[in-house]
C-alpha cells in the first residue's frame, strides 16, 4: 500500500492521475475533493467484480457527466475507504473492497438491468476459460467477487 505522496513522488508527477492523487482532487476537474463524501471511481463492469479501477476518484457531478459521455457500459463506485496499489506492470492501482453503492450509465443515461447484465455477462465469458486453468482457491474467490458485484446490478 502506497501514500498519495508516495505515489506522487514515484510517478514523478508526470501524470495528471498522480498530481489528483497525491493533492487529493478531481481527476476530472482538477479542483480539491471534499472529506466526509463518498467520491466514486469510474470503472467498467469487470473492475466492478474485482472491485479495482485505475483512475483516481472524482466528484460524482463530474464523474456522472464523464460516465454519461462514455458511450459505454460504466460504473460509478462510491466507497468510503480504498487503498492504492500497484498492478503487475507497476500502475496505480485502487482497491474499494465494500462499495456502498453503484450507478451503472450506458449511451448517455442510466443503464438497464439487461444492460448491465449483458456487459457482465460478455466480461465474465472472456474471464471464465483463464479462471479455470487457476487452482481451485483462486476460483472459489473469483466467484466470490462476482456474487459480491451481482449485488449491485439495477433492479429494472
Amino acid at each position: 500500500m502506497h501514500t498519495r505522496r508516495q505515489v506522487h513522488k514515484q510517478a514523478g508527477a508526470k501524470d495528471e492521475r498522480h498530481t489528483a492523487i497525491a493533492f487529493n482532487k478531481c481527476w476530472i476537474c482538477k479542483e480539491a475533493l471534499k472529506g466526509g463524501v463518498n467520491h466514486p471511481f469510474m470503472t467498467g463492469p469487470m473492475c466492478i467484480v474485482k472491485s479495482v479501477c485505475y483512475d483516481p476518484p472524482a466528484h460524482v457531478e463530474c464523474a456522472r457527466r464523464a460516465a454519461e459521455a462514455a458511450g459505454r457500459l460504466t460504473a460509478l463506485a462510491f466507497t468510503r475507504t480504498y487503498e492504492i496499489t500497484q498492478d503487475n506492470m507497476r500502475m496505480t492501482l485502487f482497491h474499494f473492497e465494500k462499495p456502498i453503492a453503484i450507478e451503472w450509465y450506458q449511451n448517455g443515461r442510466r443503464a438497464t438491468r439487461l444492460e448491465v447484465m449483458s456487459g457482465i455477462e460478455a466480461g465474465l465469458a472472456e474471464l471464465r476459460p483463464f479462471m479455470e486453468l487457476q487452482p481451485e482457491h483462486a476460483q472459489a474467490a473469483f466467484e466470490r467477487d462476482v456474487n459480491r458485484a451481482m449485488k449491485f446490478i439495477p433492479r429494472v
